[in-house]
């Protein structure tokens, strides 16, 4: 169990914590938003404050790779 007033995205990254308040306001870099998603072991544990999906970066490898995977899948 880890008990903190706040982790960093970086510094949570490969914990999967119980309960989880992720404040998305200052977001920056290209990947921390499914990076700090990702550390709740539940959606119903996993509470985010400051969306703004207009501030969410996706890389334009991963896109280019899911429009293959579902092309590939359709096949």
């Amino acid at each position: 169990m880890v008990h903190a007033d706040f982790l960093t995205i970086h510094k949570a990254q490969g914990l999967e914590l119980d309960y989880v308040i992720i404040h998305l306001e200052n977001v920056k870099h290209r990947g921390a938003v499914y990076s700090a998603l990702s550390r709740g072991k539940t959606p119903e544990r996993t509470y985010v404050t400051g969306w703004d999906p207009s501030k969410v970066k996706t890389d334009q490898r991963a896109m280019i790779y899911l429009a293959t995977a579902r092309r590939a899948s359709r096949s």
